[in-house]
């Protein structure tokens, strides 16, 4: 990759870190739109720490743009005139940094599987021709539990955001990424060069780890509970986590409706969105009058027809 003059921006209002061609003149944060922005000092891409595998955009600008529209329109929630009247001309290419974290897990699990047996049981009952308490008997079916346990193994390579902007739940909305090796990758000089933009990260390799166990330590309970009736407990051995800088095409979009700024993002490669949209006062009433007008109406005819 050759050496490139660049810039990178501090916005104070999100925290994020951008950094673009030197020549990109920047007058707000792609991610928030504040104004409140610094410049750090200038440096060269070999300058900065070590580059990242660099993820390729699948959507230009324009296909981009044209399923935003189609998402603004795809709510019933939405206002009707959304699609039509939003101001979506703010958009930009961003790479968004995250870490790959491969690891391979062993989980020990202990739990109880019940059989179904049945015993026969004395009850009383009031006999309703004289009475008078009398004693009967009846099979009555239990449950009998039995100590069970046992060990699984899983293979797992998470993607762990380490944006400072977005939010896990922003990221893990627009995931999966392609990021094989037969993922479409550019050489991000020249996407510099072309007016992307990335972000540097927030999130070293040791906190990507941390995030990644807590991730997988869930997801191997959750299998865990799959295997047994009652799942006492589960313990995960971890082997050796490998890990890669990734970054990760997203676009950011802000656009305004009557007055507020609103933001969207989206999956470079696969066009999946996840964002902010507003809600139709009108179509929340309706939703709500209508049927509490139908069973007023139900309630006074029957109350009529009495």
């Amino acid at each position: 990759m050759a050496e490139i003059a660049v810039k990178t921006i501090k916005c104070d209002a999100c925290g994020a870190s951008i950094t673009g061609i030197s020549t990109w003149k920047p007058s707000v944060c792609d991610y928030c739109g504040s104004e409140v922005i610094v410049e750090l000092p200038a440096a060269s891409m070999s300058a900065v720490a070590e580059r990242p595998r660099c993820v390729g955009f699948r959507l230009d600008a324009a296909q981009a743009g044209e399923r935003l529209r189609a998402w603004l329109k795809s709510s019933f929630w939405s206002p009707g005139d959304l699609a039509a009247t939003a101001r979506t001309d703010e958009q930009a290419a961003i790479y968004v940094p995250a870490w790959e974290a491969q690891v391979e897990v062993e989980t020990a699990w202990q739990g109880a599987r019940s059989e179904t047996r049945h015993r026969r049981v004395s009850k009383t009952r009031t006999n309703p021709q004289t009475g008078q308490t009398e004693r009967y008997e009846e099979d009555e079916a239990y449950q009998e539990w039995y100590p069970a346990s046992g060990t699984r193994q899983g293979s797992y390579a998470e993607v762990i955001n380490a944006s400072g902007a977005l939010t896990q739940d922003e990221v893990s909305a627009l995931m999966p990424w392609d990021t094989g090796a037969e993922a479409m990758e550019e050489d991000l000089a020249d996407a510099l060069n072309r007016g992307r933009r990335m972000e540097e990260p927030s999130v070293g390799a040791e906190e990507a780890v941390r995030r990644a166990r807590e991730i997988i330590e869930g997801r191997e309970r959750s299998e865990c509970q799959t295997l047994i009736e009652r799942l006492d407990s589960a313990s995960t051995r971890f082997g050796e986590f490998l890990t890669q800088r990734v970054i990760v095409p997203v676009w950011v979009f802000r656009y305004n409706y009557k007055g507020k700024v609103q933001r969207a993002v989206m999956n470079g490669q696969t066009g999946e969105l996840h964002g902010e949209r507003p809600v139709s006062g009108l179509k929340v009433a309706l939703a709500i009058g209508i049927p509490l007008a139908v069973i007023a109406a139900i309630v006074i005819v029957s109350m009529l027809m009495k």
